[in-house]
């Protein structure tokens, strides 16, 4: 199953007023989905930071724990959770909703233990973010954040992220990223490699090979970005500009009804253009905002 153990519906709603005493009341699971659900339903920016902080230090604590990472934590909808296929590193990542419609990104990176706990890591954006850097090597510190949908090992090495960036209010995001994970013993986490063959990207043409790559597309549109198992390759939707004067402008960025993909071959991901229409279109991943959760299409586990 491609996206590990992806949150598929929201199972508890929060109301904006509930007060901290109320929420720390709660059985420990069900107190952090109403914290979560906070983080995104909260009124004020100081509110939802507020809750944002109780839940990453609650959070933090549970995953520590041994075994945790095969507790359900299905009451917890403001979130994305991302079990490695070995089962031996689980991912988390979501979203801080911002004035003016902007959005931060938090998770952490879960090794699993033994009796003596996991030992749990802490993903901080990089003062940059996702920005439009495609470019270097990043550790948790320093992390390029989105909300992490799907993942796949490609190698004893790496291994496949896709992730979703809401953004802001004219523009959206899909990333592929290459993890480098490390393991309880030796937890050194790296995010990003240069497997990609892609001379052109965006309308730009690349002058060193990129160590992620970033679709960005209007807000108003939708983006395919899946993993396709079978022909080992990742299917896209081809993004153009309504005109050709309007290039780099990447708020106004739309599908155009075509495909393109970028295929695995020994160790590298190749831009394949022009491909057939892919057989199952994927629903559009919906990130968790104001009274829903997690919500990724059923293809998207293929």
């Amino acid at each position: 199953m491609l996206c590990g153990s992806c949150v598929l519906s929201a199972q508890h709603t929060l109301d904006p007023n509930t007060a901290p005493s109320q929420i720390t009341s709660l059985p420990p699971s069900n107190a952090l989905g109403a914290i979560g659900r906070r983080i995104l339903e909260a009124p004020t920016d100081e509110e939802r930071l507020a809750a944002h902080t109780l839940f990453l230090d609650r959070l933090r604590d549970t995953l520590k724990k041994p075994q945790s990472l095969d507790w359900d934590f299905s009451s917890i909808t403001n979130a994305s959770k991302l079990l490695d296929p070995k089962s031996k590193f689980m991912i988390w990542t979501w979203q801080i909703p911002r004035r003016n419609g902007r959005f931060e990104h938090s998770g952490f990176i879960v090794y699993r233990g033994g009796d003596q706990g996991n030992v749990v890591l802490e993903l901080k954006p990089g003062s940059d973010s996702l920005g439009v850097l495609v470019q270097g090597e990043r550790g948790p510190e320093n992390w390029p954040g989105c909300i992490y949908y799907a993942i796949r090992p490609l190698d004893r090495e790496h291994y496949l992220l896709l992730g979703y960036d809401q953004h802001n209010l004219s523009e959206r995001r899909k990333v592929i990223e290459i993890l480098k994970p490390g393991s309880f013993k030796r937890p050194r986490t790296r995010f990003g490699a240069r497997v990609f063959e892609t001379p052109v990207w965006l309308d730009q043409r690349l002058k060193q090979r990129p160590y992620r790559l970033v679709l960005r597309y209007s807000a108003e549109s939708t983006a395919l970005l899946r993993w396709e198992a079978e022909q080992k390759r990742i299917v896209m939707d081809h993004l153009i500009p309504p005109d050709a004067s309007l290039k780099g402008q990447y708020h106004l960025y739309a599908p155009d009804l075509t495909y393109d993909a970028l295929e695995w071959k020994k160790g590298q991901f190749v831009l394949v253009e022009q491909i057939a229409p892919p057989s199952q279109l994927e629903a559009p991943f919906r990130a968790p905002d104001r009274g829903q959760g997690l919500a990724p299409g059923p293809s998207r586990t293929k």
